[in-house]
């Protein structure tokens, strides 16, 4: 159908530039998230029962930024997911990036090369409709990857562009 063929192509770029099993990545949502995760105290649980309800409004309605900053394995993933799945079911635009793996397509060649495997050009992630950075980190990164990251966020804050970002 239809929207099994648009389903794939998203899950597409997920795998594209994400790293992550488009299986899993698919079964994320807002339904299944757990908030008691690894044995919260009820503090923990509050503060995931906010994320969890900004994280669905924002994919209600996305505008401006979201920001979730936790700790691995707080579910940060998990509704950034939720958010690019909402997206999705409603046939909307999302690309869903894994920061590291970014960077290191980014850094091979910094031009617009679209002869390589899975290219997605710089302009393309500057400017899609949303875009969701997931584990932001750039302790590894080379100094022209990280001055293309830098790039990227700059541009997407001053066109007001929406965009999700996890930090650890």
């Amino acid at each position: 159908s239809r929207e099994l063929v648009l389903k794939k192509k998203v899950y597409e770029l997920f795998n594209h530039i994400g790293g992550l099993n488009r299986d899993v990545m698919s079964t994320m949502n807002f339904d299944n998230f757990d908030i008691h995760g690894m044995n919260a105290d009820k503090e923990e649980r509050d503060s995931l029962k906010r994320a969890l309800e900004a994280a669905r409004q924002f994919a209600q309605v996305p505008e401006d930024w979201l920001v979730m900053v936790g700790p691995p394995g707080s579910g940060k993933t998990h509704l950034a997911a939720a958010v690019a799945n909402h997206q999705i079911e409603h046939r909307r635009s999302v690309l869903f990036a894994s920061v590291p793996e970014l960077i290191e397509q980014l850094a091979p060649n910094f031009g617009n090369d679209s002869k390589r495997p899975n290219f997605i050009s710089l302009d393309r992630i500057k400017s899609c409709p949303l875009l969701i950075c997931d584990d932001l980190s750039i302790e590894s990164a080379t100094t022209r990857a990280k001055e293309k990251l830098k790039q990227i966020i700059n541009y997407r804050y001053n066109a007001r562009y929406p965009t999700v970002i996890t930090i650890t």
